[in-house]
């Protein structure tokens, strides 16, 4: 499911420069105040290029929190589940 309503949830327009944009302002504010890693919910429902795009420009981790330089945030998603037809 992409690019539509997820139950009754909008999707963000991730393939807008805007919206990419101010995702990343946040993460990176995030970062900047010690967060180390991150969560996204419904990462299976986005597009990978999207996430990627994102992922690539979220700032290494805060060096004056604690961590060494050139630390990257964690990231990590639900997995979608494999049908049993396939196993």
């Amino acid at each position: 499911m992409r690019n539509c309503r997820l139950v009754a949830l909008l999707d963000l327009k991730l393939d807008s420069d805007y919206v990419r944009g101010k995702v990343i302002e946040f993460l990176n504010r995030l970062v900047e105040i010690g967060v180390a890693g991150f969560r996204v919910d419904a990462g299976k429902h986005m597009w990978p290029g999207d996430l990627e795009y994102i992922y690539d420009r979220i700032d290494d981790l805060n060096t004056a929190a604690g961590f060494s330089p050139h630390t990257r945030p964690f990231i990590f998603s639900e997995a979608s589940a494999v049908p049993r037809a396939l196993l």
